[in-house]
């Protein structure tokens, strides 16, 4: 705990003695003059010392995040309790997110949680929307180990709490009975649970990981809440305030604040409520003042930041900022010596705590780094030592240090340090709900999906069915070709042969003709060249590259990772995996040209920003191109911030600048005294010079111009160059240009990342009004936008007549510079509510304290403007809102229809997001190969043509062994399926068979096996046999074997390859003696003797141990 010793200086401070005996006796007592981490402080100190829990209330979402990361960091363990999106009398859709972390905190409260649970919400959190503990604990299902319970009264129960029965579970409010055995996903907690039933008996409850389900934790009991508390309300109305335990401490954090958000919503709701219609619906809705009166049932502090009058019950600390300037280490070492030598314990607080140590050192102010926060003892020895104390954090918590003289007690920040402040608006993630971001998968097949067959072309998968086949049953994949007429059915082990059918055509595929292949066969053959000609000019500029010679960067230092752990969000694994991408490259003395690719929000510029730390540790300089200039001031903004506390010089040329501002910083840049220079396509300009460049980032590419393109090749020459893309690359293609341009596919949403509610209407005045008053009335601002320019002046006249009160701002592209820079600073600082403007906020604007976005004439826009418009919302782990409008009395042409449809349905980052992957990547295709290749794909199907892509490239590397893209087997009495009897959901059993196919390695095979006994139980053998089938057609395909069956008289096996004589020449001599005149080998067939004789799984095992040879 980063504060540990600075709580132990208040304990022992007098006022904080003094505030702990009147707390004996007082109901409320208020304390003033303390900034937002005073009050945190103490706050918590007073809770330790009474060992009370803390409900802490604030006026908007934002500052409650803010309250919830600060008192994580003081030991506390933190929930943050969100008011619902809507009003009460509303039939608004409700974020089931929101609504099942209120419930799983309700749950927690009635179960007597222990002193160090603290509570953050808001005052309209507060109002009477709940049904009463009596109710809520009377529709939960409370379970122990050893109770009696019906499995068939379990059943009904979880129905009647709102469960949903399902095949496997996988999310909240779901369940499934296996046997004797129920898995649930109560929406009170963050993973499911395994009940294990015998006898009427409950003997095991068990939570465990859907994604690995051998991980579980053995508890005595467990709760179920229902599923929705709505139906529940109605007289037996109850507010969070009725749920808290008796000792808890009430704390209202500036009341004045609260009681302006308090009554701003009680005005809205109460209009809502007098409009409403049922005459007979209850009232649930309380004035400021009510809801204070049911919060002094508790005991209750009142915080505030303005000094008031010291009284009997007020107690007033007179905090004050540290006075000094960011960046001046000599007055900073000397304002440190005078608190010291005023006795006054001083802290400061870093997330470089070396490089402020060091920095110090250099004006004679020796300060001590403590490793361990909670090591009192040594931080304690240095203290009365009379020397100051450094300790780290680098999480989320917005801190500003303060003095209180009342304490003694001076502390410093990286804002006073560096003056850096946190980039980003506070977003808090529970810690059970850290490691929950999933990749996506775009590649689930389910029945009805158009697929290809190599063979005989396009077809729609029907069903999935077992087909006797020589006296052994099978798995096989029904495909319907042409007039629905022709059904073929492909055994499982050969569905390689299969592949789903996208293109980038919003049209219903043809089906071709199995009895006419003709067709077909000219698609293929046409595509074929077309993939081959691409293959080589792919192979021949990474020969190209291969002979460049630039410059290999060293190892990272210990600057690099004390500015990286100062990152204060943990990265995505694939975060992870491009940084450490990046660096190898960037080591390497062939120079970089690495794409990383990720979503709107998924983490991109933390790849680039310590790549560019990197380049300029080296002494080298960077250049940073964007395609606006909004996102050129939001990327120079960030990077000073991260470098603020190292001697490196970041600028920007942009049109914001005048003139001689831009021809001096040139001159810096071309004397090397700037090390980051950011900018548009300014910096392309023929007077741009560098001393020394070594690293070039460019962020959409695809949105330069074609001569800008070019300038951007002659300008990169032999420099390390680093390129961001928010369209999503599909890992097919990743995997395809592998060696040919590095590429870093991140497909991992960062865990606080929420999908955006999308509301598609045609435009109502009312909507709009309520939209917007919602956002602003949670501490939010919200992004309007429209397609022209052309009467957004009447639009801002019509915002201000709606809602008067409210503080406008327009930004459009042809403002003039200094009033489209003022516009967006204003906006950024919080100075205005409503952010007007046209779609030049599409690129990379991040704040993420708006989270509404409406969206006039959508019908305007394309899918990729629209996607792209609604990621500027989302980003703070609030849920936030996209508004989709359209003109009411307008008629929708189709395609119109079918881009807001889509827009709507691709809301979730799952399930929907697929979808718009789905779309999106045939797009990224053709930005990076091309719109020829990309019309190639459409005939074909995405899928096949990345195969033939990645065969031909294979080819043309000339690999040793000629790699197949799949193998078919036609064994004698070979028995490899998955029963009905292990898995008997056959969708839940066609994606078994389809995670199977894609498995690269032994190791993966055992990982699945390792899922499934987890799941099922133990693995029959008909499925352990699928398994080894699976790891033999891994290995011959290694080694260009693409069919094996046997003879005709039932007693060899063939198996026909892609081998040549002299390469059978070499395989042969790897055969043990024993074996090796079985083997003979004619015009690339290799013959077994009497190897099918043999039983299936026999084959099975001797074909993989002797092809495993020929890799040897």
């Amino acid at each position: 705990m980063t504060f540990t010793a600075v709580l132990d200086n208040i304990a022992r401070s007098p006022i904080s003695t003094k505030i702990g005996e009147k707390l004996k006796t007082a109901k409320s007592i208020s304390l003033s003059g303390l900034s937002r981490l005073g009050k945190g402080l103490i706050s918590t100190h007073l809770c330790q010392q009474q060992t009370k829990p803390l409900l802490i209330v604030t006026a908007t979402v934002e500052e409650a995040t803010r309250w919830a990361l600060q008192l994580q960091s003081m030991s506390w363990r933190v929930y943050l309790y969100q008011p619902l999106d809507t009003f009460p009398y509303e039939s608004s859709q409700i974020d089931l997110e929101t609504a099942w972390t209120r419930i799983e905190i309700l749950a927690e409260l009635l179960s007597k949680p222990q002193h160090n649970l603290a509570i953050a919400t808001t005052i309209n959190a507060l109002q009477p929307h709940l049904p009463s503990t009596q109710v809520f604990q009377k529709h939960s299902i409370y379970l122990n180990i050893g109770d009696s319970q019906s499995v068939k009264l379990l059943a009904a129960a979880l129905a009647r709490l709102g469960y949903a029965e399902v095949k496997e579970v996988k999310e909240s409010k779901q369940w499934s009975r296996k046997g004797f055995s129920f898995e649930v996903f109560p929406v009170n907690r963050n993973q499911p649970v395994r009940l294990s039933c015998n006898r009427g008996t409950v003997e095991k409850i068990r939570e465990f990981d859907p994604t690995n389900p051998k991980s579980f934790t053995d508890l005595s009991s467990i709760a179920i809440a229902p599923v929705d508390l709505h139906e529940f309300v109605s007289a037996h109305k109850a507010t969070l305030l009725n749920y808290l335990p008796k000792n808890f401490i009430v704390a209202l954090d500036e009341p004045e604040q609260c009681q302006s958000y308090g009554d701003r919503w009680y005005e809205a709701a109460d209009e809502l409520y007098q409009n409403q219609s049922q005459a007979d619906t209850p009232r649930l809705h309380w004035d400021f003042a009510k809801c204070v009166t049911e919060a002094k049932k508790f005991q209750m502090l009142q915080l505030t930041e303005r000094s008031l009058k010291p009284r009997a019950n007020i107690f007033d600390f007179a905090s004050a900022s540290i006075p000094i300037v960011p960046h001046q280490f000599d007055q900073i070492a000397a304002l440190i010596r005078e608190y010291l030598k005023s006795e006054y314990q001083v802290t400061l607080i870093s997330a470089q705590p070396l490089r402020v140590a060091t920095l110090l050192k250099e004006y004679d102010c020796i300060a001590n780094f403590v490793s361990d926060p909670d090591d009192l003892q040594s931080i304690t020895r240095i203290q009365k030592a009379g020397k100051p104390v450094i300790l780290k954090y680098s999480g989320l918590m917005e801190m500003q240090g303060f003095v209180l003289p009342s304490c003694k007690l001076a502390l410093l920040t990286d804002r006073e340090l560096f003056g850096q402040q946190l980039l980003a608006s506070p977003t808090f993630v529970h810690p059970s709900h850290m490691n929950t971001a999933k990749s996506v998968n775009p590649d689930e097949l389910n029945v009805g999906d158009y697929v290809v067959h190599r063979k005989y072309g396009i077809g729609k998968f029907t069903r999935f069915e077992t087909i006797e086949v020589k006296g052994e049953k099978q798995p096989h994949y029904i495909v319907e070709f042409a007039d629905g007429k022709t059904a073929v059915a492909i055994a499982q082990e050969n569905e390689k042969i299969l592949s789903r059918y996208r293109s980038a055509s919003n049209k219903l595929p043809k089906l071709n003709s199995i009895a006419n292949t003709k067709a077909w066969d000219n698609a293929l053959s046409k595509c074929q060249k077309e993939i081959h000609k691409l293959a080589r000019d792919l192979l021949q500029l990474y020969v190209r590259r291969a002979n460049l010679v630039g410059y290999a960067f060293p190892p990272d230092t210990d600057w690099q990772q004390e500015m990286e752990d100062s990152f204060p969000y943990q990265l995505t694994p694939d975060q992870v995996k491009a940084v450490q991408d990046v660096k190898q490259d960037m080591e390497s003395d062939r120079p970089m040209d690495r794409l990383v690719c990720g979503d709107v929000g998924f983490g991109k510029t933390e790849v680039a920003v310590r790549a560019i730390f990197k380049a300029v540790c080296a002494g080298k300089q960077v250049a940073l191109l964007a395609p606006t200039t909004i996102l050129a001031q939001q990327h120079f903004h960030t990077l000073q911030t991260r470098f603020a506390a190292y001697p490196f010089t970041v600028e920007i040329v942009n049109r914001f600048r005048p003139a001689k501002e831009r021809k001096q910083v040139l001159q810096l840049v071309a004397d090397g005294q700037v090390q980051v220079i950011v900018g548009t396509h300014q910096l392309l300009s023929k007077d741009v010079e560098f001393h020394d460049l070594g690293l070039l980032v460019i962020d959409e590419e695809q949105r330069f111009g074609t001569l800008q393109k070019e300038k951007i090749k002659a300008m990169k020459g032999n420099v390390d160059l680093l390129t961001l893309s928010a369209t999503p690359i599909p890992r097919t293609l990743y995997a395809a240009l592998s060696g040919v341009r590095e590429m870093s596919v991140i497909a991992t949403p960062p865990p606080s990342r929420r999908s955006i509610q999308t509301h598609l209407s045609a435009y109502d005045a009312s909507l709009v009004k309520t939209a917007i008053r919602h956002e602003l009335d949670r501490g939010g601002q919200v992004f309007y936008v429209v397609p022209r320019i052309e009467g957004i002046e009447a639009i801002a006249v019509s915002l201000q007549a709606m809602l008067p009160n409210v503080r406008l701002a327009i930004a459009h592209g042809q403002m003039q510079e200094s009033e489209l820079e003022a516009a967006m600073v204003a906006f950024n600082n919080n100075e205005a509510d409503i952010l007007l403007c046209t779609t030049i906020i599409e690129s990379g604007l991040d704040i993420p304290r708006v989270n509404t976005i409406v969206i006039e004439d959508a019908h305007k826009l394309g899918l990729a403007q629209l996607y792209q418009l609604r990621g500027r919302v989302g980003r703070a782990g609030i849920q936030a809102h996209a508004y989709l409008l359209y003109p009411p009395n307008l008629e929708l042409t189709d395609s119109a229809k079918r881009r807001l449809d889509a827009i709507q349905e691709f809301s979730q980052l799952g399930s929907g997001y697929q979808l718009a992957m789905r779309d999106m990547e045939i797009r990224g295709l053709g930005d990076l190969l091309g719109e020829e290749q990309s019309g190639q794909a459409d005939v074909i199907g995405f899928a096949l043509y990345m195969d033939l892509l990645q065969e031909y490239i294979n080819e043309l590397r000339g690999k040793i062994l000629p790699e197949v893209a799949d193998t078919e087997l036609q064994l004698p009495r070979l028995v490899a399926f998955i029963p009905d009897t292990y898995i008997a959901d056959s969708e839940t059993k066609i994606n078994a068979y389809l995670t199977l196919a894609k498995v690269k390695s032994k190791e993966e095979i055992l990982k699945l096996a390792a899922v499934w006994e987890g799941l099922y139980g133990a693995l029959p053998e008909e499925t352990q046999v699928l398994l080894r089938v699976m790891e033999l057609k891994l290995v011959a395909r290694k080694v260009g074997v693409f069919r094996i069956y046997a003879s005709e008289n039932g007693r060899d096996l063939f198996l026909d390859s892609k081998l040549t004589d002299s390469l059978w020449e070499l395989l042969h001599a790897k055969i043990p003696i024993e074996f090796y005149y079985r083997f003979s080998f004619e015009k690339g067939r290799i013959k077994i003797t009497s190897l099918a004789l043999l039983p299936g799984d026999k084959q099975v095992h001797f074909l993989i141990e002797w092809l495993g040879c020929f890799l040897s």
